[in-house]
């Protein structure tokens, strides 16, 4: 397994796991170069909003996104590029750098999600569901497993289906 050959990428030195709130306000004011690790993946709440308020403006800071944020979120009007987002109710100049990957993202993509539908085979899954995702994209997978050989609904809000 990975753990196994690599060790857990979360243990080194210098590393400090902040749990208290008091402690993680104290990152705001803390001017020396650090890495700060957030679970606040579309940022419209929690610690990283005070991290990102402090920090948004600082042209030495990178906000750095490992995966998918959604459309009218705060990471995605950063990702967008957005020169000016508001945080805490104040419209604030985006000097950080902004980066991304999707290295270690939970979504798959188009290509991720037609391998682990297929290796299934038609006759195993009687029909797939799309429930989750953009218009556009979902649109394209249900073409694509329907070239297939896959029956594809994509549910209205509030339809129902009897399994």
């Amino acid at each position: 397994s990975f753990y196994d050959k690599i060790g857990d990428e979360f243990e080194f030195d210098n590393l400090q796991y902040v749990k208290e709130l008091s402690e993680s306000k104290e990152i705001s004011n803390y001017f020396e170069p650090c890495i700060i690790i957030s679970s606040a993946g579309m940022l419209e709440g929690g610690r990283i909003q005070d991290h990102l308020f402090f920090n948004i403006q600082n042209f030495y800071a990178t906000l750095f996104f490992i995966g998918f944020c959604a459309k009218g979120t705060l990471g995605n009007r950063l990702l967008r590029g957005d020169p000016i987002v508001k945080i805490k109710g104040r419209d604030l100049s985006v000097f950080a750098t902004i980066k991304k990957t999707d290295l270690f993202s939970g979504h798959g993509d188009h290509a991720d999600l037609i391998d682990y539908i297929t290796c299934n085979g038609n006759q195993v899954l009687k029909k797939v569901f799309l429930v989750h995702g953009e218009p556009q994209g979902m649109q394209a997978l249900k073409s694509d497993l329907e070239t297939a050989g896959f029956q594809v609904q994509i549910p209205k809000k509030g339809e129902t289906f009897e399994l």
